[in-house]
């Protein structure tokens, strides 16, 4: 029954923030959702991200265990067929969650930036993932993650500390959107700090 209510609570959020962001700026006289830019100043930049997240925890899944995920995660620049859909860099990265009974995520995708002021931007990533869970469908030590293979969908809010450093806080969510017979799903939230080269 968790799955109804969190669908019934992410609408009710959707419509209770559309007012908000498409209203126009006090200043500019445009909404917030226009005023968003997806930009390429980061497009052409290797970085290298590192963080920690609380285990199991978020809001498209149940937190059913609890502990630290150290987080890893190096952004390429993009490559030049990706500039007719904003330019997302790829990414590859590593969730590792220390402890006998932790399940650790290997991920890769593709990740956009919009800029919402100079300094402060908005993260979404879509990909894929592979876990090293033990049993896939009947647990005793974690959730009942169905697939060996699943998708990664990510989201943060970032702040440029300086033209190569930045901050974010983040989400990332795994899981196998239905296609294997069990599908717990898996989230982690966290800070990380990147570096831009």
């Amino acid at each position: 029954m968790i799955w109804p209510t969190m669908k019934r609570c992410h609408v009710l959020c959707a419509l209770a923030l559309f007012p908000v962001l498409s209203s126009p700026a006090a200043a500019g006289g445009e909404s917030l959702i226009e005023s968003l830019r997806f930009e390429t100043r980061n497009a052409d930049r290797l970085e290298l991200r590192l963080g920690l997240a609380s285990y199991d925890t978020g809001v498209l899944s149940g937190r059913n265990h609890s502990g630290v995920t150290l987080h890893g995660q190096v952004m390429f620049p993009s490559p030049d067929f990706l500039a007719a859909v904003g330019a997302p860099r790829p990414y590859v990265g590593v969730n590792l969650s220390p402890g006998g009974e932790r399940t650790d995520f290997l991920f890769a995708g593709v990740e956009w930036e919009a800029y919402v002021t100079d300094r402060l931007y908005l993260v979404a990533g879509v990909g894929g993932a592979i876990h090293n869970a033990d049993d896939l469908h009947n647990p005793t030590r974690y959730k009942a993650l169905g697939c060996r293979a699943l998708f990664h969908l990510s989201a943060g809010l970032g702040y440029d500390i300086g033209p190569n450093l930045t901050v974010q806080v983040y989400h990332d969510h795994f899981s196998n959107a239905g296609l294997c017979s069990r599908n717990q799903g898996a989230d982690h939230a966290g800070v990380r700090v990147g570096y831009r080269f």
